[in-house]
């Protein structure tokens, strides 16, 4: 019989450095939000107008307001202050208290 699961494999081989796999987009900062909640987000050009907010099962484009440090799509904010970062959907918050987990 012929399986997927072998006995002469652990898991720790497969992963040789027995660290974990880095799931962070390319060219990409991660935000660190309230109740262990995390986004990231990933500029588009470099005039930096718009840019994608990466969730863990979808993206969202956003673009650049009128006001500098607010990006929507008419439905979903990225806001962006010195202390703190916001994601709303209209007036509900989705993620708060969020900061830039920057290596």
């Amino acid at each position: 019989m012929v399986g997927c699961a072998s006995k002469e494999y652990s898991i720790d081989d497969l992963f040789e450095d027995g660290g974990e796999i880095d799931t962070t987009p390319e060219d990409s900062i991660k935000y660190v939000c309230n109740q262990k909640k995390y986004f990231f987000v990933r500029y588009i050009g470099d005039d930096k107008k718009s840019l994608w907010i990466i969730f863990p099962k979808r993206e969202i484009k956003l673009e650049q307001t009128e006001i500098s440090n607010v990006f929507s799509n008419g439905i979903t904010k990225l806001i962006f202050n010195k202390k703190t970062t916001t994601v709303k959907k209209e007036d509900s918050i989705l993620y708060s208290e969020c900061a830039s987990e920057i290596e």
